[in-house]
């Protein structure tokens, strides 16, 4: 402020002397009063203006750029972390949805055989050997209650279609005489009196022996096992067997009886050949011959009766002869 009131105050004396404002006009009094002003040069020690504004840059101490190199460090580490997680929790997708896939395979596996048992088990019964009817008992070849109360019914429906047409008539496409309808009447009466209620009687006891069956011999509850086809077998040869609503314990014992002779039979020619030979004496003159033993020849009456059985078709006669000599027992 002090060297702008020395050079106003330079200028105001050298501006005095012009008295008038003509002088001032003129040229050369213009010259004169604005020469000291364009001639004056500034102090050399006179900084330059600067505007209080502005402000020098601030320098990034050392602390704020370690902070944010670690704040960029911990973002990479959570970012790390949240790929981690995310890669568990997509690898446990993966597993659960592979094990559900290989829990799925096993239960189509499981079906498929199901469904070729019961394709089996469909054939077996399809082939399933029965008793045959006879003219005593027309119905013996049912074996379960159904089937009785099915034909119970049908003779109730015969009866009243007689009691309808007494002379005759049509009947699933067929025609019958007066004749047919009194020969009709006299079965289904019959059949009523005394085959139905023998055949359900029957079918009680099968029932119950079945369930007995079943408890001693598994084999009959599993139509697809070896020992239930050799059952089967057993009964195609002897189905007269089959009157007796016992036969499938018959026929597990005479099975099993068998396989445990075979077995013994096995083991006695095992330790016959393990034994050595003792050394015989040359025969003496007048010495008797020795006798067959007892068990050979109980074995081979055993195998005579079972064949007998066999060939005579499981007959009563013949199933009595087999339990009386001791060829099949029961406990």
């Amino acid at each position: 402020m002090a060297h702008n009131n020395k050079a106003e105050s330079g200028v105001a004396e050298e501006i005095a002397p012009l008295t008038s404002v003509g002088e001032f006009l003129d040229e050369d009094g213009l010259a004169e009063a604005l020469g000291p002003m364009l001639n004056q040069e500034p102090e050399p020690n006179s900084p330059p203006p600067q505007d209080e504004d502005l402000e020098a840059p601030e320098e990034d101490s050392p602390s704020n750029e370690d902070s944010e190199v670690l704040s960029q460090e911990e973002e990479v580490e959570e970012g790390d972390q949240e790929v981690e997680e995310a890669s568990s929790g997509a690898q446990k997708r993966i597993d659960k949805l592979t094990r559900n896939w290989r829990e799925a395979q096993d239960t189509v596996k499981h079906q498929e055989e199901r469904i070729r048992h019961l394709e089996s088990m469909a054939k077996d019964n399809n082939s399933q050997v029965r008793p045959n009817p006879t003219s005593d008992n027309p119905y013996a070849y049912m074996q379960s209650a159904g089937e009785v109360e099915s034909e119970e019914q049908l003779v109730e429906e015969w009866l009243d279609w007689c009691e309808d047409n007494p002379d005759g008539g049509e009947r699933d496409g067929k025609d019958y005489t007066d004749d047919d309808v009194k020969s009709i009447r006299k079965a289904c009466r019959k059949a009523q009196s005394r085959h139905l209620p023998a055949q359900r009687q029957y079918v009680e006891k099968l029932s119950q022996f079945n369930s007995v069956a079943e408890q001693i011999y598994p084999f009959w509850a599993k139509p697809y096992s070896q020992e239930h086809k050799v059952a089967q077998d057993m009964l195609k040869q002897v189905p007269g067997v089959m009157n007796d609503p016992s036969y499938k314990i018959i026929i597990g014992d005479a099975l099993y009886g068998r396989v445990m002779r075979e077995k013994m039979a096995m083991e006695m020619r095992g330790r016959g050949n393990r034994q050595s030979a003792p050394k015989k004496a040359p025969p003496q003159p007048g010495t008797p011959k020795a006798s067959v033993p007892a068990a050979t020849r109980r074995d081979g009456a055993n195998s005579k009766a079972l064949q007998d059985f066999y060939s005579d078709q499981g007959s009563e006669d013949a199933l009595a002869r087999l339990f009386s000599q001791g060829a099949v027992k029961m406990e």
